[in-house]
């Protein structure tokens, strides 16, 4: 499999930490082309201590200030880059809990396929219903502007 590097922007998330990154040590954590790069964009609260005592086999960068979920994950994708030098990268949001295989799902195609570009895996709601579909993928207007293709 090729080097994937997931980035997570965190920020007041210590509610959500359990179900994120232990569903992704369950099926990633022993997988050698799987790099997990959190960013704690300044939380007031414990993410940043939770995540360095409780899994300290990711990643965990901080910032000085509450830059915002864009620059944060801008800042972790430039670290992430330099520092791993992946062929792909994968983002997270701070409430998601993953299932097994949505990562060879996803880099699978893409290998495959050099003309595709962006993948987006079948989100569901999380954590309140595990069969209600949020969305299956966005889509482009003819200005630009990104909408959800699918929801229900």
């Amino acid at each position: 499999m090729p080097k994937v590097v997931i980035i997570i922007s965190l920020y007041n998330a210590k509610p959500f930490l359990s179900d994120l990154f232990d569903s992704l040590s369950r099926y990633y954590g022993n997988q050698s082309w799987v790099t997990v790069v959190a960013i704690d964009d300044c939380s007031p609260d414990a993410t940043h201590d939770r995540v360095q005592h409780d899994y300290p086999w990711v990643d965990l960068i901080r910032t000085s200030e509450n830059s915002g979920f864009a620059i944060a994950n801008n800042i972790a994708t430039e670290y992430a880059l330099t520092t791993y030098d992946p062929e792909f990268l994968f983002y997270l949001n701070q409430d998601t809990e993953v299932e097994g295989g949505f990562l060879e799902k996803l880099v699978t195609p893409l290998e495959a396929d050099h003309t595709i570009g962006i993948a987006q895996p079948l989100i569901l709601i999380h954590p309140f219903s595990s069969d209600i579909v949020n969305t299956v993928g966005k889509e482009l207007s003819f200005l630009g502007y990104g909408y959800t293709s699918f929801e229900g």
